[in-house]
């Protein structure tokens, strides 16, 4: 029954990533923590790993529908590589520094800060995205690609901490550079 809820749960999850690119750590990974009571540091590495499956399957998709806006991915990804490693190793810098239990308050109470920042960022996304207009869309030039580069670099660092960000943040910081359909933006991100 246990492995039946969690395959329920995945499958949820994954269906809403696919969608809408936003859910991964902030809908599995509170399930995952409070729910279900996995410890906040294993939840962490098992949401970024969950996540990662299920985002090639929606990439493929996105690729094959023309939804996807390869520079705009590679800025992000050149950002959010060394991002992700420099948040998993302030992690291993805690764990090794403090026991486990500090390490795990530190993560769910990151967890929480974001999931309260989250939903109020996408609060304001329907404002932003008249603010940019969507009617128009805005070719990448040098400076917005040092820009996006940046947002992967910080939502690298934050999912490398907590699992959260990768799309919602994202997302929403992709408003403020570009302006393209939200499908493309799902793509994308």
């Amino acid at each position: 029954m246990d492995l039946l809820i969690k395959s329920l749960v995945g499958l949820g999850v994954g269906t809403l990533i696919g969608m809408t690119g936003v859910g991964g750590g902030v809908l599995l990974l509170p399930i995952l923590i409070f729910g279900l009571g996995v410890p906040p540091m294993l939840a962490v590495g098992s949401d970024a790993l969950f996540n990662f499956v299920t985002k090639i399957g929606a990439s493929a998709v996105h690729l094959r529908k023309g939804t996807v806006r390869l520079k705009v991915v590679l800025a992000l990804a050149i950002g959010s590589a060394p991002g992700s490693y420099f948040g998993v190793s302030f992690l291993v810098h805690l764990r090794n520094t403090y026991d486990a239990h500090r390490v795990n308050h530190f993560i769910t109470v990151a967890v929480g800060v974001l999931l309260i920042c989250i939903p109020t960022f996408l609060f304001f996304q329907k404002k932003l995205e008249d603010r940019v207009g969507l009617a128009t869309v805005k070719p990448p030039t040098v400076k917005s690609f040092v820009g996006i580069s940046v947002i992967g670099l910080v939502a690298g660092f934050l999912v490398g901490i907590t699992s959260v960000g990768s799309g919602s943040i994202v997302m929403m910081m992709l408003l403020l550079f570009f302006s393209f359909q939200p499908k493309v933006m799902v793509g994308t991100d």
